[in-house]
């Protein structure tokens, strides 16, 4: 969508929207001349007023069944049948209330009525059906979304009754109801005709897309919306890819809010500058994150990184208290485990204090020996590891650290520093010795990340973090078809053991979710999980 467009919704998007035109660098002088935001800022609510959001990338294909788009924009636009709350708790959604059958292979859904696409259709449980099938029984599901597998027959009983069976019991089918993709609904005239995603994005939430380019998402709020409407008319998301300069127009009041980790994620920095040095109105929001930041090792018998006690001696040697305060300025804890405990079955453990002479020790006993760099059988332990600033911003000092770290135990780091195209592609293809994952999160997490990036049957366009087909992938599975919520939690932790056991991988921090706001835009709060914007309750002042 071309920029500068017109629309009647007040003198201050104008401001914006001739500001955003210009360069990253221009942008810069923009702040430093003092910006468009700040003194004069009216306290009352304007039902007509634009958020503005920066975002990191173009939101791309809405297609709600597509594994394309940008999660929270999709989320604006299609609501699920329960939702996932603080924890992994199962919310009503546009299920109002649902009962499990006593041998748990039956889910009864009472539809909540009243309830309309933005495009005037009814939601039914017809509807409901016709988006269910587009998933169901795909067996490109089976391992993610263990629904797809397991649901036999899909009836529409009445328009509010939907019913589910399932060949087995399986404690997740509400999670999996409650991911943003490929499970949510999609207007039934809005496929077309061959029954596939017509091109619109058309569901029952509370924004409806307006426009959708490269540099630029516009959505209007849903006038028929069921639930509490938004307080504002428009939603602008603008394409920033930079996280300093989309920092800069937040401060000069071109943009009201930035963060979130799959949309524009804040560096810590300018977290820490934004508490110690607050100004112009913008407020800092950090909450407990759901994710973990992970060293991963090539799981390649060819590589050295298949020696365990090479990966033991690189965990014991980490700091990573000291990588929570130099790299994070406090806004992560240091990990000790795969999953916090903000997450299902999330064991949270705090991390181990740093051991550089047991990592030496360890190194030695295994045949890594000598001065400087060790070798053994007259092969260096040199080590790279890949890294892409694109993709995760200051990943590139963090590796700096882990280098230096390590060269204290006799292990030489090479960093290899790349775009994200090159890393995107290099990590599947197993190009690397060691790079820098994370956990998929909430609602997903446990079984997302353990079965893509740990199942060695389920193809990972993410790469995997380790592998260990014969003794790893039996505990997952067993996971993944366990028929209660004790048998799961206790299969799940026995992946956690083996993985430890293993050295598998160094969990580095659980790092918070940050976001920051302008001070047009109040009452944000945020949500449970990243994977949509903290708009609820959300109001917008000035013109």
């Amino acid at each position: 969508m071309a920029r500068g467009f017109a629309r009647p919704v007040g003198r201050r998007h104008a401001r914006r929207t001739a500001a955003l035109t210009l360069s990253a660098a221009a942008l810069f002088v923009t702040a430093a001349c003092g910006g468009s935001g700040g003194g004069g800022t009216s306290a009352e609510k304007n039902p007509d007023g634009v958020l503005t959001i920066g975002i990191n990338r173009a939101a791309d294909d809405l297609d709600p069944f597509a594994f394309k788009g940008i999660f929270n924009v999709q989320s604006m636009v299609f609501e699920p049948l329960v939702a996932s709350g603080e924890h992994g708790k199962m919310l009503p959604a546009l299920a109002k209330s649902w009962e499990t059958s006593a041998d748990g292979k039956t889910y009864t859904f009472h539809l909540r009525p009243g309830v309309t696409f933005s495009d005037g259709s009814p939601w039914t449980a017809e509807a409901a059906k016709k988006s269910l099938d587009m998933w169901i029984g795909d067996p490109n599901l089976k391992d993610f979304l263990v629904t797809s597998a397991l649901v036999t027959d899909i009836t529409a009983t009445d328009d509010l009754t939907l019913t589910l069976k399932l060949s087995k019991p399986y404690g997740y089918v509400l999670r999996d109801l409650s991911l943003v993709r490929p499970v949510r609904f999609l207007s039934p005239k809005a496929f077309s005709a061959a029954g596939k995603y017509g091109g619109k994005p058309i569901g029952t939430g509370p924004w409806v897309v307006k426009t959708n380019g490269p540099t630029e998402t516009v959505l209007t709020r849903n006038k028929n919306y069921w639930g509490d409407a938004p307080e504002f008319a428009e939603v602008d998301l603008k394409v920033i890819p930079d996280a300093k300069t989309r920092l800069t127009a937040l401060r000069s009041g071109d943009i009201d809010l930035i963060g979130g980790a799959w949309t524009g994620s804040m560096l810590p920095e300018d977290a820490k500058e934004l508490k110690n040095r607050p100004g112009g109105g913008v407020k800092l929001s950090a909450a407990p994150g759901t994710t973990t930041q992970i060293l991963g090792f090539n799981p390649d018998r060819k590589r050295l990184t298949s020696d365990p006690a090479v990966r033991k001696a690189i965990s014991l040697a980490i700091d990573r208290k000291a990588i929570a305060q130099s790299r994070y300025f406090g806004f992560a804890d240091p990990a000790g485990s795969l999953m916090p405990s903000t997450v299902p079955t999330g064991e949270g453990k705090p991390a181990p204090a740093p051991d550089l002479a047991a990592a030496r020790q360890v190194l030695q006993k295994a045949g890594w020996t000598g001065q400087g760099t060790r070798s053994k059988n007259g092969v260096p332990l040199k080590l790279d590891i890949l890294v892409a600033e694109e993709n995760q911003p200051g990943v590139r000092q963090l590796a700096e650290v882990i280098q230096a770290t390590l060269k204290k135990i006799g292990v030489n780091v090479q960093i290899n520093a790349t775009d994200h195209a090159t890393s995107h592609d290099a990590v599947p293809a197993g190009e690397y010795d060691m790079t820098i994952f994370y956990t998929i999160g909430a609602p997903y997490d446990p079984l997302g990340t353990l079965t893509n990036s740990f199942l060695s049957t389920m193809p990972s366009s993410d790469g995997k973090i380790w592998t260990n087909p014969a003794r790893l992938d039996p505990l997952i599975t067993k996971a993944v078809e366990a028929r209660t919520e004790k048998e799961r939690n206790t299969a799940i932790t026995a992946v956690y053991r083996l993985l430890d056991d293993t050295s598998a991988f160094v969990p580095l921090v659980y790092p918070q979710r940050l976001w920051a706001s302008g001070p047009q835009a109040h009452d944000v709060k945020l949500a449970p999980t990243d994977y949509d914007f903290p708009l609820d309750g959300v109001w917008v002042s000035g013109d």
